[in-house]
C-alpha cells in the first residue's frame, strides 16, 4: 500500500501502479478540514467560530483554489486505466467494516474474507484503528461545514466540478 495525494501537489514523483483505491471526501468538508489544518497547524483543533468569521476572506481565496485542486487529482485518478476502486470517505467513517473488508478484497483480488473478518472486527471492537494513526481526527462531522459556506462563494466554487461530483 502506499498512501499518496499524487498529482495534488507538485513535486511528488509518479509511480507506477497496477491497481487504486481513491478515497472521496466531500470536497466541502475536505476544505474546511484543510483550511483548519493550516490554520492551527494540528488535525485535532477546529477554529473557533470567531475565528472563522475574522478568516472569512482568507478562506474563501483558498477554496477558490483548493477546489481546482481537488477537481483534478480525481480526475486524474478516474482516467487512468487500472482497476480502481472509489471509496466515499463518509461510508468508510460509518461503515468502517464493511469498507475495510471492500478494499481488501479488490486490493488482494479475494473473495474468501474468513481470515480478515475477526480481525477486522476486532480492531472495530477495540478501537485499534484510530491507535494506528498518529493524531484522533477533528469531529468536524460530515457535511456539517457546507453552511459555513456563503451562497456566492459556493456558486463561485460549485462552477467547473458538477461533472467530477456526478462521477
Amino acid at each position: 500500500f502506499v498512501k499518496t495525494h499524487f498529482p495534488e501537489r507538485r513535486g511528488a514523483p509518479a509511480f507506477p501502479v497496477s491497481r487504486a483505491v481513491l478515497l472521496v471526501r466531500n470536497p466541502y468538508d475536505a476544505m474546511e478540514s484543510y483550511f483548519n489544518l493550516m490554520t492551527t497547524n494540528t488535525h485535532t483543533t477546529s477554529l473557533s467560530d470567531e475565528e472563522r468569521a475574522k478568516a472569512a476572506e482568507v478562506f474563501a481565496e483558498m477554496a477558490k483554489k483548493e477546489i481546482l485542486v481537488w477537481r483534478d487529482f480525481h480526475e486524474y485518478w478516474l482516467r487512468q486505466d487500472i482497476p480502481l476502486l472509489v471509496i466515499r470517505y463518509e461510508d468508510l467513517i460509518r461503515y468502517t467494516d464493511k469498507v475495510i473488508a471492500k478494499v481488501i478484497r479488490f486490493v488482494l483480488e479475494i473473495n474468501d474474507m474468513k481470515f480478515f473478518e475477526s480481525r477486522i472486527d476486532r480492531c472495530i471492537r477495540e478501537e485499534q484503528i484510530e491507535k494506528l494513526g498518529s493524531y484522533k481526527p477533528r469531529s468536524g462531522g460530515i457535511g456539517k461545514s457546507l453552511s459555513k459556506y456563503p451562497p456566492e462563494l459556493l456558486q463561485t466554487i460549485n462552477t467547473g466540478i458538477v461533472s467530477t461530483m456526478e462521477k
